[in-house]
């Protein structure tokens, strides 16, 4: 079902045929990681240990993410 997805198919499309992720891809994930993991941490606000915890997991989660490999780009010849 996910396959056929109009925004998720391509993705994972990719990366079950080369096991890469482009770079916008990558970007999109970022923000969307940075956006609720910021929530979550602002809501748990005196839960000091918690919010650390969730820092952590969201830095090892974007240093996943960005240590994926990339498609290789066509080079264009002049």
């Amino acid at each position: 079902m996910l396959l056929n997805n109009r925004w998720f198919g391509p993705i994972l499309k990719e990366w079950e045929a080369n096991r890469t992720v482009t770079r916008r891809i990558k970007v999109r994930a970022t923000l969307i990681t940075l956006v609720s993991f910021s929530f979550s941490i602002f809501l748990l606000q005196g839960r000091w240990s918690l919010q650390v915890i969730l820092l952590v997991i969201a830095v090892i989660l974007l240093i996943y993410l960005w240590r994926l490999k990339e498609p290789k780009t066509k080079q264009l010849v002049l």
